[in-house]
């Protein structure tokens, strides 16, 4: 007979990263167990989301920070970010994005220097602070500018950007 096909949706992109993570796990590749996780959690979906989900997060953070593994630590701080901006933490999500920007800027990885930048102008701009968020847009569009970038980091940045000068005009009185 046919092999039945994998079923369609949310669960099956859940299941690989999952049995990757046990698999690597068995063997102790941490590595490839880290990445795993990553694959797990790096979008941040509340129809899936689970307390274990949060967990993973955590775990990924202190996985990478014990194993000094600076890039998997800048982009869980930077998913960490987006789970409390959802959440409304603001004050966590801010310290999770100035962190993982931090990291990002002594790797000189643009991509998450920029997609940190973007998590704390949101969170400034959410906090009430809307200079403080404009100057961290400004900021990563100078990167996307100055630095290769990926297109869509690149849409994300100017879209985000636009809407947070929009947001300033009106709360100033000003039409655009």
């Amino acid at each position: 007979g046919r092999a039945a096909s994998p079923p369609s949706g949310g669960a099956t992109s859940i299941v690989k990263p999952a049995a990757a993570r046990s698999s690597a796990e068995r063997i102790a590749d941490i590595c490839h167990v880290e990445a795993a996780m990553y694959g797990l959690i790096r979008m941040y979906t509340p129809q899936n989301e689970t307390a274990a989900m949060t967990t993973v997060r955590q775990r990924l953070l202190s996985e990478s920070e014990r194993q000094r593994h600076l890039q998997m630590k800048a982009r869980s701080l930077l998913i960490l970010a987006t789970q409390y901006a959802v959440e409304r933490k603001l004050s966590r999500c801010l310290e999770a994005a100035l962190q993982s920007y931090e990291i990002a800027n002594r790797m000189s990885d643009t991509d998450l220097m920029v997609g940190s930048l973007r998590a704390i102008a949101a969170a400034y701009t959410n906090l009430g602070e809307e200079e403080e968020g404009l100057k961290a847009h400004y900021s990563a569009a100078q990167l996307i500018h100055s630095r290769a970038v990926s297109p869509l980091r690149a849409c994300q940045i100017y879209v985000m950007f636009a809407a947070s000068l929009a947001d300033t005009d009106h709360v100033l009185g000003h039409e655009i």
